[in-house]
């Protein structure tokens, strides 16, 4: 299993998995991902960021994340407290192929991001997730962050459970 950044010619396959995420969300009852975000504009931009990554198994895309070093504006308000206020990364739009969910790949790419964390001296790793979205919620808390608080999503207003995770 590779980590890389996305490539232009796997963008119809991050595109699946987001389709496949928004379509387990609406199954689920989930109100995230139910307005057409991520699209593909969205995936163009983080790609000319080099902040799109996936996670490729003999040649298929199975896991994506977006990572990056940038700061967050969602994140200058949260209704609670963040742990550090030092240098973080960031991580959104993880996704994973319904068929391999479970083996831990979700975990995996915030073990490939807590290493990028290190490499450009960032204290924290940071993310937000809808309050229903239980399996992310989980993994979160599998994989060492803390719940913080509440921010609010600039682009539509909508509460998130943020959370932080010291390196």
């Amino acid at each position: 299993m590779i980590f890389r950044r996305t490539e232009e010619k796997d963008k119809e396959q991050v595109i699946s998995l987001w389709r496949e995420a928004q379509a387990y969300f609406r199954e689920q009852g989930i109100d995230q991902w139910q307005d057409g975000y991520p699209d593909e504009a969205c995936l163009d931009l983080d790609v000319a960021e080099g902040a799109s990554y996936v996670l490729e198994d003999e040649g298929r895309v199975i896991a994506t994340a977006f990572i990056s070093f940038d700061g967050e504006p969602d994140y200058l308000h949260i209704e609670g407290k963040w742990i550090n206020d030092g240098p973080y990364g960031v991580i959104h739009r993880v996704a994973v192929a319904g068929d391999v969910k479970g083996r831990g790949l979700a975990g995996r790419l915030v073990e490939e991001a807590v290493a990028m964390c290190r490499e450009k001296g960032a204290v924290s790793l940071r993310v937000d997730t809808h309050q229903d979205n239980r399996s992310m919620r989980r993994m979160l808390t599998k994989n060492g962050f803390t719940c913080c608080g509440t921010i609010h999503l600039t682009r539509d207003g909508a509460p998130r459970v943020a959370y932080e995770r010291l390196i």
